[in-house]
């Protein structure tokens, strides 16, 4: 990946020291101005749905605009909790299951997309999603509606079988500072 970076020329690079975490470029005024109106950011380890449509960028920029919000995304699969690893995260004061964790965010419903996709009110990190900074509001920066139906992803990372060699993936758990899934080392399997 640092060799294709090295030479890509179509996009300007931006190399960072250490990482800095998921908010950085949105909390970073001097980082943030430097991107276009309409950006994208996501998670690495997520599984776009083979029905995602053609259109999706222009689908999320239209919500952004129709509901005043920075920020438009996929919503997150947990239909297939059966096969999520155990791990713990923290939310709402307690620790709970991951996928105990992502049930909140379907449950406000907005009016669905005109092919019938739902849609919800829902805050966003990085799971992938359009951002807009026509209505980006620096004090509220998760703020942002969520799309299932075809726009559903799965985030990888919550599966025993997650695709990610093993060690690699106990390697990243006991490094990384910013994941709510991948603390738990020992609930990765192998």
């Amino acid at each position: 990946m640092i060799d294709y970076l090295d030479h890509v020329e179509e996009s300007e690079v931006i190399r960072l020291a250490d990482n800095l975490g998921p908010s950085h470029i949105l909390n970073d005024r001097s980082v943030f101005s430097m991107l276009p109106k309409l950006f994208c950011l996501t998670d690495p380890d997520l599984l776009l749905n083979a029905d995602l449509p053609k259109n999706f960028l222009g689908e999320l920029a239209y919500l952004t605009d129709l509901h005043q919000v920075g920020k438009a995304g996929f919503a997150l699969d947990i239909s297939d909790r059966y096969l999520m690893r155990d791990a713990l995260v923290f939310s709402g004061g307690k620790m709970v299951k991951i996928w105990e964790h992502e049930e909140q965010f379907w449950h406000n419903p907005l009016p669905p997309l005109p092919g019938g996709d739902p849609v919800y009110d829902a805050i966003l990190d990085t799971t992938f999603a359009l951002d807009n900074k026509d209505h980006f509001q620096h004090a509220n920066i998760w703020r942002a509606v969520r799309v299932g139906g075809r726009f559903t992803a799965r985030h990888l990372s919550w599966y025993r079988e997650a695709g990610i060699p093993i060690e690699e993936a106990r390697a990243y758990a006991k490094s990384q500072r910013y994941s709510t899934c991948l603390r738990d080392a020992t609930s990765l399997g192998g």
